[in-house]
């Protein structure tokens, strides 16, 4: 949606869902696994879309960099306490989702394909394409890595910054 047209309540709950959610849940983990002494590991997803500046996407990609802001902070804060914190950086990937909108609409899957062409990879990550990285920033061997935003994106942000 333009922003420009976008109603701050509008606003407003994008950042709510998707920023003060996880800073709610990221504090109430933390809590605990202090509370407990508790070393591991805790990851965020944020999106590309938090590295570039889109004017469609204004809300959601102002509320992915808050994510972003939320897991450098933390990783600060809790490094001490032996906690990791990094974040996963989905492009778009391919989802059920993507396949109703194409099933539903012919708009859509010309949509999708546009955007897959934008991207240096040409194509939608797969699922597991997210999930390994996860699973790499989870894995206990790497704990020692904390603060870290990992893009899984095809290249999306390239030339907007990194």
């Amino acid at each position: 949606p333009d922003p420009m047209i976008t109603s701050t309540a509008e606003f407003e709950q994008i950042m709510r869902v998707n920023t003060t959610g996880t800073f709610t849940i990221t504090r109430e983990v933390a809590t605990v696994m202090r509370d407990t002494g508790t070393k591991g590991t805790i990851l965020l997803l944020s999106s590309v879309a938090a590295k570039e500046a889109r004017v469609d996407y204004l809300p959601y990609n102002a509320s992915k960099i808050a994510v972003l802001h939320i897991m450098w902070s933390m990783a600060k804060i809790l490094g001490p306490d032996g906690i990791s914190v990094n974040a996963v950086n989905p492009g778009p990937v391919s989802t059920p989702m993507w396949g109703q909108l194409a099933d539903q609409s012919g708009s859509a899957q010309a949509a999708r394909e546009a955007r897959a062409a934008q991207l240096p990879m040409q194509r939608f990550a797969e699922p597991v394409e997210v999930a390994r990285a996860i699973e790499f920033l989870t894995d206990p061997a790497n704990r020692y890595i904390t603060g870290v935003s990992l893009d899984v994106a095809g290249g999306a942000h390239l030339g907007m910054g990194s």
